[in-house]
């Protein structure tokens, strides 16, 4: 099903002349879950939307393999017929790993085949697409490679995640575009009042291993020694390990399940702290979640978390997969809560600066080299880039 948001407005960004390029975002449900949703959606609310005429199509959603192969097979009819409309038009398509590498080479493989520009865009971190390359054969590999090797444009979420498709697929280049971050109102971003229990919070949950979520069960039992007063929120998907639920007994240890969009802003405003041990990351997008409330962020160096992220500056930045210097990270902050609000307020900023210079510009730039080099294309008035160096 095509999605398509009015566009009643003028273009803020700058004049284009009419008729203004059609782009059309491909991916998973738009209004579900996890973090290539979250990306659709910012974009779809973004400054390019006000320059273009966005819409959206479902290639994947439902948990019953009928329901998914109907959704997907209604999407590659929908994506031929909109293809065949006239005008400048361009398809954006938005892949993670496994079943989204097969589904995309095939949606890469009709819109080249029906003459239209594809910008192909990968959220996976670089662990994940190792891990999903091990799995494929030469026969299946070979044929993702031919459809990817038709598109356009290339572009991923992070360098490593770039260096892996390049060298997988044989891209002659992938461009790095990070996710944006959310728009957050400046009256959501209050910390609570430091009288309160200071806060952590996670959401990376416990379905997948590479969030991280035994280190910081190997971690909390010493913060919580060290901090009487210290509040969890453990959340996201999966059900809690066997070591998990020994820490739950604690009344300081909260376990939230998955959080819709409306108790993660809630969990996200009550805390001080945003903790991210993951193993392997792409650009994720909780990180630019916790920076745009203006948390204090704990996190690991991996994926596109340093690309973000100033160890010291905007955030505190550790090695994955050793507990003990997460576990001391957390202590120390929790123990400063000046330190909190300057990395606090430092994240805030630095997600507000990341969409315009390294986001939104970089898309027009591709959007008008690809999709429609005749066209007047909308002008950005980039950010300020701010001084990233750490204390």
């Amino acid at each position: 099903m095509l999605i398509a948001p009015k566009h009643d407005t003028p273009a803020p960004l700058g004049a284009v002349e009419s008729p203004p390029l059609q782009v059309l975002h491909i991916g998973p449900d738009m209004n579900g879950r996890g973090g290539i949703p979250a990306v659709i959606r910012t974009l779809m609310a973004s400054p390019l939307a006000s320059g273009h005429r966005f819409s959206f199509l479902r290639t994947y959603g439902s948990s019953s393999p009928g329901k998914r192969l109907l959704i997907f097979a209604r999407g590659m009819l929908d994506l031929a017929a909109w293809c065949r409309r006239p005008g400048e038009r361009l398809v954006h398509i938005h892949a993670a790993t496994r079943g989204s590498w097969y589904r995309k080479a095939m949606a890469t493989a009709l819109v080249k085949g029906l003459s239209r520009p594809v910008l192909l865009h990968f959220h996976a971190g670089a662990g994940d697409i190792r891990d999903f390359e091990q799995r494929l054969g030469p026969i299946r590999l070979g044929l993702i490679r031919w459809a990817f090797l038709q598109a356009d444009e290339v572009i991923a979420v992070s360098a490593a995640s770039a260096a892996e498709v390049q060298r997988i697929i044989g891209f002659d280049a992938v461009a790095v575009v990070p996710n944006a971050a959310p728009t957050i109102a400046d009256d959501a971003t209050g910390r609570p009042a430091e009288a309160s229990p200071p806060a952590i919070v996670y959401l990376g949950g416990f379905a997948n291993p590479a969030k991280g979520s035994e280190v910081l069960i190997e971690a909390l039992p010493s913060v919580l020694a060290a901090d009487p007063d210290v509040r969890i929120l453990l959340a996201g998907p999966g059900e809690p390990t066997a070591a998990a639920e020994v820490l739950l007994r604690s009344p300081r240890v909260r376990w939230g399940g998955y959080l819709n969009a409306d108790e993660k802003a809630l969990a996200l405003q009550e805390a001080q702290l945003f903790v991210m041990p993951s193993i392997s990351e792409g650009m994720p997008v909780a990180l630019l979640e916790a920076m745009a409330y203006g948390l204090a962020v704990v996190a690991t160096r991996v994926g596109g978390i340093p690309e973000v992220a100033t160890d010291g500056f905007d955030a505190r930045l550790v090695e994955a997969g050793h507990s003990t210097v997460l576990a001391l990270t957390l202590i120390e902050l929790l123990a400063d809560p000046d330190r909190r609000r300057e990395l606090g307020r430092a994240a805030r900023q630095r997600a507000e600066q990341l969409n315009d210079n390294e986001v939104f510009s970089p898309l027009e730039e591709i959007y008008g080299a690809i999709g429609a080099p005749g066209l007047l294309r909308p002008s950005f008035e980039p950010a300020p880039a701010l001084a990233r160096e750490a204390a």
